[in-house]
């Protein structure tokens, strides 16, 4: 499970780990809530006053990389950052994250 996860680390098979995504703003932790916070950083990237908006390109906003930077709607961005502190828990922290963006 990768809820609450402090490592930042997940087990995708047998003894093979990856990082979870989500460290939009580069500060080695993922927050959905709070100051700081990563879900932020993307409604900055599609416009604060336009959070329907939709931006092209895979960059470190684009979380899900599926080549679109969305705030709002089905396969949004926001909610992978969500997924990865906890659905159930907002404000839960992972730590230990790199970005290479």
């Amino acid at each position: 499970t990768t809820e609450g996860n402090p490592s930042g680390m997940v087990e995708v098979s047998a003894g093979v780990l990856a990082l979870m995504m989500g460290d939009v703003n580069g500060d080695h932790q993922i927050k959905y809530n709070g100051a700081n916070n990563d879900k932020n950083e993307i409604l900055g990237a599609v416009g604060l006053t336009t959070p329907n908006n939709i931006v092209p390109g895979y960059n470190r906003y684009d979380v899900n990389m599926d080549g679109v930077v969305k705030y709002n709607g089905a396969n949004n961005d926001k909610n992978e950052i969500l997924g990865a502190v906890g659905l159930t828990t907002p404000n839960n922290i992972v730590i230990g994250q790199m970005n290479g963006m």
